[in-house]
């Protein structure tokens, strides 16, 4: 994708983008801090200091942390696209992400940490 211009940033917190896995070629800014689960004050800044002018494809676990980190990046100027199903996608209806919906369950290029 950054061929295309196009930085994928996975905002979920260190752990979940590690353990959980993520997009192949994700970048990792978390959007929040844990274990507050208050804003980054400095995530803007972390973003603009990677991005250049590229776009930003923003993902999060199930949308709804990369829906506001986007509407964030805009707000300061910085071209984004929220991944609208996530990675993992929402729950099903048994409260488990075991859904068809995600990047990961819609079988796109993803990878765990590689621990060497």
């Amino acid at each position: 994708m950054q061929q295309l211009g196009i930085w994928l940033l996975d905002v979920r917190t260190k752990p979940e983008f590690e353990l959980v896995g993520h997009p192949v070629g994700a970048v990792n800014i978390p959007y929040k801090t844990y274990p507050s689960w208050q804003v980054d004050p400095s995530f803007v800044d972390k973003v603009k200091n990677r991005v250049g002018d590229r776009t930003v494809m923003v993902i999060c676990r199930s949308g709804k942390r990369s829906q506001a980190a986007t509407q964030l990046l805009k707000e300061s100027g910085i071209n984004s696209i929220n991944v609208l199903e996530g990675f993992e996608g929402p729950k099903g209806a048994n409260g488990h992400r075991d859904t068809e919906l995600g990047w990961r369950n819609r079988n796109l290029p993803w990878e765990y940490m590689n621990k060497t």
